[in-house]
């Protein structure tokens, strides 16, 4: 690898998060941005890994958030004039979505519905489409959208140009520091108003340009406003919906514990919210809990080389060998057939994961953290009515799963009843989700003084 190489850092830095190795990835990106301080791939990178940083407090992730956003705006060649804007009165709100996923994605099972369900008179919508891959889900989210855009082969300036001309109203990021974004068009300002959304990635962007930030009170609880370079926006919670895959998924089986005779914890998570001082605590739980066992699910366990890697690191933490399961299902869904109990994790909380394993009747233990990654927990489970579930602090943590393993009647009964509840909770209510968030774009243009239908 060349040295002196920002981009063999970068690459080096992406590869590293994917195998989970935080320290080295942070300190390969570190380099990559040393050595081009404007390199804004790396500063996507390194804020994308620093969420999953246990090391960090609120403030100090803020503050790389903050740095970056310095370096953006130090780099800004061009800056939109609204002096003139004409407000959406007798006319439809205008509403932008960026975003790299309209594709077969894990994001279009909580956008899609709610593209699905605007107000199609009261507002019109444009998709500034990012994707790289489009597919046959490409070609069906296009019909919810009065102009689509395809902006993969346009600069920054081009975009944010093109998003002025549109006359848009309300400019609305759906990637965060995921790849693909576009926030330097964001920095730009070519909207009047801007926010980030929950969905896609789920914090701050660090841009001052962005007006709003979607949230909730059990997402964004009160005092996350530090945290955050937007004006924070509480919807009626929660702040972002959710609609089962269209295709089907299996049946609700009844708890493994009771045909294997011990109890399964598991996760499908990704591996690099899998750090050591979470899996300390788990360690705690399994040597509470006689006989458990550990099963964590992903698509690095195909690799046998892998697996061997994983279980060395997870022996090195006092967990045994014979007390772990790693493997990877195909499909996901059966995963669950397996699993008594869903251990989350922190400092970001599962998102997909946890809402996934709920439809699939698993339980899941969650514990809160910063927010408002590590609040995807409580954002889930408490429209749920399962506040027992989630733990302020790794000592109760510990405890409620422990206790919740003891009593499998309980659980299977919960198991049971997990997919109607959430079925009828508010969290898949798409239709009035979408009217929440079209409220709250009214009242957005309210509070900068612009009229609306």
């Amino acid at each position: 690898m060349k040295p002196d190489s920002a981009e063999a850092h970068r690459n080096l830095g992406a590869m590293l998060t994917l195998l989970g190795r935080i320290k080295e990835a942070e300190a390969s990106l570190r380099r990559a941005i040393a050595l081009k301080s404007d390199f804004t791939e790396a500063w996507h990178n390194l804020l994308f890994l620093l969420n999953y940083d246990a090391r960090l407090d609120a403030a100090e992730l803020y503050r790389e958030y903050e740095a970056y956003a310095a370096i953006v705006r130090k780099d800004i060649t061009q800056d939109f004039d609204h002096g003139k804007y004409s407000p959406p009165s007798g006319r439809r709100i205008r509403v932008g979505y960026s975003s790299p996923d309209f594709r077969n994605s894990p994001c279009r099972f909580f956008m899609e519905p709610m593209y699905r369900h605007h107000d199609r008179a009261q507002f019109e919508l444009f998709a500034y489409s990012n994707t790289k891959n489009p597919d046959y889900h490409t070609q069906r989210l296009k019909s919810y959208f009065d102009q689509w855009i395809d902006v993969t082969e346009l600069s920054d300036e081009a975009m944010a140009e093109r998003v002025y001309d549109d006359g848009i109203d309300i400019f609305v990021d759906m990637a965060g520091h995921t790849m693909g974004n576009r926030l330097e068009v964001f920095a730009m300002r070519p909207a009047p108003i801007q926010l980030g959304s929950p969905i896609g990635y789920g914090y701050t962007t660090g841009l001052k340009e962005m007006d709003y930030f979607i949230g909730d009170e059990n997402l964004t609880p009160e005092g996350s406003e530090p945290y955050f370079s937007e004006q924070l926006f509480r919807l009626p919670a929660p702040s972002f919906t959710y609609e089962p895959p269209h295709d089907g998924t299996p049946d609700v089986s009844d708890p493994p514990a009771l045909r294997k005779g011990y109890v399964t914890f598991g996760s499908l998570t990704r591996t690099i919210r899998l750090n050591d001082p979470l899996l300390k605590v788990w360690k705690k739980i399994l040597d509470r809990v006689p006989g458990s066992r550990l099963r964590l699910d992903q698509r690095p366990f195909v690799s046998e080389v892998k697996r061997e890697l994983w279980w060395k690191r997870l022996e090195g933490l006092g967990i045994p060998r014979e007390r772990t399961e790693l493997t990877c299902s195909h499909p996901h869904w059966l995963a669950y057939r397996d699993i008594d109990i869903t251990l989350d994790c922190w400092p970001h909380n599962g998102g997909t994961t946890t809402i996934e394993s709920l439809w699939m009747g698993v339980p899941v233990v969650s514990k809160v953290d910063r927010p408002s990654v590590g609040c995807f927990g409580a954002a889930i489970l408490k429209p749920l009515v399962m506040e027992d579930w989630l733990a302020e602090d790794e000592i109760l943590y510990v405890e409620k799963a422990v206790a919740f393993a003891s009593d499998l009647n309980a659980l299977a009964q919960l198991r049971r009843s997990l997919r109607q509840r959430l079925e009828r909770s508010t969290l898949l209510d798409t239709a009035a989700f979408t009217q929440k968030l079209e409220a709250a774009y009214r009242q957005m243009l309210a509070e900068r003084g612009y009229s609306a239908l």
